[in-house]
């Protein structure tokens, strides 16, 4: 039997890379001030309650393999990890602690799907015209949703190839992908939290 652990994560602004100043620049637009600083104040407690519930875990962490949302399959999967990390991702750092006690991570995402997407995302953000910019994000909700399967089947596919009998798997993925729907039968699927009170805390495009 194989298990994997689900874990729905929210990005922080260091977890978005370059996409970060425009989308929290639109969101404090949008929402003022004070609620982006509610927004970041939720999800510092969001990941301070995933990083005790991931303490409690009874998992040997020799048999425990990682696939992190966002880390394409280059050859350089640990080192975008502790750059991440140092620059104060909270997803990164609780990961790279796992490796520090002899998880193994694993390039867990299509690059190209990445780049389709990191695409997709910044024309939408860079476009000035607020009326403009909610029909752009209505046409291509039917495009943006079939990307997101992709990336879903192509997750789901190297999980299958790559987490072996006795090990389990810890998938950190953002709460708008549903990697278990594609997930062959023989793993079994668990999740460290409930997903849906924490859907509220993402900010739109």
């Amino acid at each position: 039997m194989r298990e994997l652990i689900y874990v729905p994560i929210i990005h922080t602004e260091v977890d978005m890379g370059s996409m970060a100043e425009p989308l929290k620049r639109e969101f404090i637009q949008k929402f003022g001030l004070a609620k982006w600083r509610m927004h970041v104040r939720a999800i510092d407690d969001f990941w301070t309650g995933i990083r005790r519930r991931i303490d409690q875990l009874k998992v040997d962490p020799h048999r425990l393999r990682i696939y992190q949302d966002g880390i394409p399959i280059c050859g350089r999967e640990l080192e975008i990890v502790r750059e991440v990390s140092r620059l104060g991702s909270k997803n990164h750092q609780i990961v790279l602690d796992l490796i520090g006690k002899g998880a193994s991570l694993e390039g867990t995402e299509d690059p190209k799907l990445l780049v389709e997407e990191y695409r997709f995302v910044k024309e939408l953000t860079a476009m000035s015209d607020p009326e403009k910019k909610k029909q752009a994000i209505e046409q291509a909700r039917p495009l943006r949703a079939r990307l997101l399967v992709k990336r879903d089947r192509f997750v789901a596919k190297r999980i299958h190839e790559t987490l072996q009998p006795n090990e389990t798997g810890l998938l950190f993925s953002g709460i708008e992908h549903r990697v278990d729907k594609y997930l062959p039968r023989n793993i079994k699927v668990s999740f460290l939290i409930y997903r849906l009170p924490f859907r509220s805390l993402r900010p739109s495009v």
